[in-house]
């Protein structure tokens, strides 16, 4: 496995950066603030356990070859060993953004829609 250090490092920041990139945009159009969009973009971020139930269903089919699934598996772990980091990110950026938000004077402002 270890000369598949390259490819899982890939998989787990391009999926995080692809999942992370993309979530703000859906919270956003929900009404949700920059801050809390970006922190609960963060916080989804990483591989769930859900992930586990798909490649090992995939692997009991042999839809995927195993040395990928077993691959995807250490994707998935890694990416949810990293959620405290990935958190603590998304919080930092949060506040950031709550702050800017907060100068400029631009309210926060949920709107439901029935």
């Amino acid at each position: 496995m270890n000369t598949h250090v390259p490819q899982v490092c890939t998989f787990v920041v391009g999926h995080t950066l692809k999942v992370a990139q993309g979530l703000p945009l859906q919270w956003l159009s929900v009404c949700l603030c920059r801050g809390e969009s970006v922190r609960t973009a963060f916080m989804l971020a990483q591989g769930g356990e859900f992930a586990f139930v798909l490649l090992s269903l995939a692997a009991e089919l042999k839809v995927l070859p195993e040395e990928l699934n077993k691959l995807l598996i250490i994707v998935v772990v890694i990416s949810m060993a990293l959620t405290p980091g990935l958190a603590s990110i998304g919080k930092k950026l949060a506040d950031k953004y709550d702050e800017e938000d907060e100068q400029s004077g631009k309210a926060c402002l949920l709107a439901w829609h029935v």
